[in-house]
């Protein structure tokens, strides 16, 4: 009998703690309301420009918006379309605004906590033993 006793409760583990416990899916910036990086608006822009139609200045079409946008960025070359240098810089600056759009859900998160269900946050507390 004496040659069972070493053997451990298969049942027996280590636990989890709280922060194993939280599911990511629920945490705010799981998913970003705007989840577009510059590649991505660029190729928006570029079919948007598609169905967009020029206009020559007597009033006719002439073709459309794509040639406009549909470039690619050198670098090392300081040689670019100024309009589509233009345009790269927008997209840089509306990286702000995006990031400040994608905060929208912790704030509403916050707000619904803090002054609709007027719940406070409890300090933190140390483990015991």
């Amino acid at each position: 009998m004496s040659e069972n006793c070493n053997s451990k409760n298969p049942l027996q583990r280590d636990g989890t703690s709280q922060e194993q416990r939280i599911l990511k899916t629920l945490l705010p910036g799981y998913v970003a309301v705007d989840e577009r990086n510059i590649d991505d608006l660029k190729d928006f822009v570029a079919r948007f420009a598609e169905e967009i139609a020029y206009y020559k200045p007597d009033n006719s079409v002439d073709g459309n918006w794509k040639d406009f946008f549909d470039k690619t960025i050198d670098e090392n070359s300081q040689y670019n379309s100024p309009h589509f240098a233009l345009f790269m810089a927008f997209l840089k600056i509306f990286k702000h605004a995006q990031d400040e759009m994608n905060k929208i859900t912790k704030k509403h998160l916050d707000f619904y906590y803090r002054d609709v269900l007027h719940l406070a946050e409890k300090p933190a507390v140390p483990d015991q033993v």
